[in-house]
């Protein structure tokens, strides 16, 4: 007499059962993928920072307060706020947060932050207004020595030390009624273009494998 396993009903039992391990199989490989891929994006995101020539150049009276020519460098703190945050089991954020780990106690130092890694990311067309104009002519008034920087205040002497002497000052012409910032979108390249999505299938299908070895051993 032959029994097989259908015969004795455990067919459906084990096909359940292989359903279930090939399941948790996938799931913990999900889970370590996008922890890995969270971590890569991280790194992709954050090494666009300090690269020219990838993104529309600054232009040279930006780069002449800041004092170097890379686009998306000034004082770090955008780079340095890049990380990743998992939302729900197949799903993780990256990008740079609206609001600190406590979004009432940090969300004042956070917002500059996080309102300055939009602008770059999206760029922005800012609008002259007549304090604009003046703050120019005073600077350029105090590069040609008719005005003391000891007098600038605020905004303008800010600009004024920053710049070190790097700035030919000129007043605002009359025709200067914006100021455009180009896109530079950082995020989408690095997510886009640096072969993470490539590296993400990979990771999941080795993943996958070894969890299911390490399953049926």
């Amino acid at each position: 007499m032959i029994i097989t396993a259908k015969a004795v009903g455990l067919d459906k039992v084990l096909q359940r059962l292989n359903d279930a391990v090939v399941r948790a199989a996938i799931d913990a490989a999900r889970d370590q993928t996008l922890s890995v891929t969270a971590k890569d994006s991280v790194e992709a995101i954050k090494s666009q920072f300090g690269k020219t020539g990838r993104f529309t150049p600054l232009a040279a009276l930006t780069t002449g307060i800041k004092g170097n020519s890379s686009p998306l460098v000034d004082s770090g703190a955008v780079k340095d706020a890049v990380t990743s945050k998992p939302v729900k089991p197949d799903l993780v954020w990256v990008g740079v947060p609206r609001y600190g780990s406590s979004r009432k106690a940090h969300w004042i130092r956070a917002m500059p932050v996080f309102q300055a890694a939009v602008q770059i990311h999206e760029g922005k067309s800012i609008r002259v207004t007549d304090k604009m104009r003046e703050m120019f002519k005073l600077l350029y008034l105090v590069q040609k020595g008719e005005v003391d920087s000891s007098s600038l205040t605020g905004r303008a002497a800010e600009l004024w030390r920053r710049s070190a002497g790097r700035v030919d000052w000129r007043p605002l012409g009359p025709g200067k009624r914006r100021i455009k910032i180009p896109k530079r979108p950082y995020i989408l390249w690095a997510l886009n273009k640096s072969g993470l999505k490539r590296k993400a299938r990979v990771n999941f299908r080795t993943a996958v494998r070894t969890h299911l070895v390490d399953a049926f051993k």
